[in-house]
């Protein structure tokens, strides 16, 4: 979540700088973690805000998606369009041989409502590539959170936004967590959570740059002259004993 709202602390104020970090750097800081603990996975990147901007496509090197990483805890702007990302993150899974766990990490702290016919495709694309959501909510000041219940007499027109999307995303039909991260301690265990439950191996390939195999090549060609004169020589003592 690139949205203006994450360039605040976790208290929903601005950073003095006197070792107080944003919500969007505290995010950035710990996935650097998790991805410095699982060097050998694939990972991409869509940052987003009103709409999505692709980052990063699915790739092992870990330098590239560290530097994605990096450049998500920068600031912000605009609002929060969680739809459409979540479409083009699936999308990464598109064509690609089933090797281990599809995961979406969703880090954000809004929330908005997905309408009937985007949620269905959404639950149409996550169900064909078989893939697992995990959402970890960062709650703004005033918050009810997603597991809260809210008075009826308090209930904003249409319900609690990020409590809709909550219940959206269990009725996908694919395996689905969401964790509260209301402070950086929080966020950490979510993060480590999530470590823990996706331990699948995965199968990978690589291409490897080729080997100068130049010297062998020259070894066995010097061999079979050798063979070749010393046969000559052979044939010709045989012509003169004869």
């Amino acid at each position: 979540d690139r949205s203006r709202s994450m360039n605040d602390t976790f208290a929903d104020q601005a950073p003095t700088g006197l070792g107080e970090e944003s919500k969007a750097e505290a995010a950035s800081r710990l996935l650097l973690d998790f991805i410095r603990e699982r060097p050998n996975n694939v990972y991409g990147a869509i940052e987003f805000t009103t709409a999505p901007m692709y980052a990063l496509p699915l790739t092992h090197k870990e330098s590239a998606t560290q530097a994605a990483i990096k450049a998500a805890g920068r600031d912000g702007f605009a609002l929060t369009n969680i739809a459409s990302p979540l479409l083009m993150a699936a999308g990464f899974f598109e064509g690609r041989a089933y090797r281990g766990s599809r995961v979406i990490l969703l880090v954000s702290d809004g929330a908005t409502v997905i309408d009937t016919q985007v949620g269905e495709v959404l639950r149409v694309a996550f169900q064909e590539l078989n893939v697992r959501l995990y959402w970890i909510y960062i709650p703004e000041e005033g918050s009810p959170g997603l597991f809260a219940p809210v008075p009826y007499d308090e209930l904003p027109v249409g319900g609690v936004p990020e409590q809709r999307l909550h219940r959206f995303f269990q009725t996908l039909g694919v395996p689905y967590k969401a964790y509260e991260a209301q402070n950086p301690a929080a966020l950490q265990q979510a993060v480590a959570d999530m470590d823990q439950l996706e331990r699948w191996p995965l199968r990978t390939s690589e291409l490897l740059p080729s080997k100068d195999v130049s010297r062998f090549a020259y070894a066995l060609s010097l061999l079979m002259i050798a063979i070749l004169i010393v046969a000559k020589l052979f044939e010709v003592r045989l012509w003169r004993s004869s």
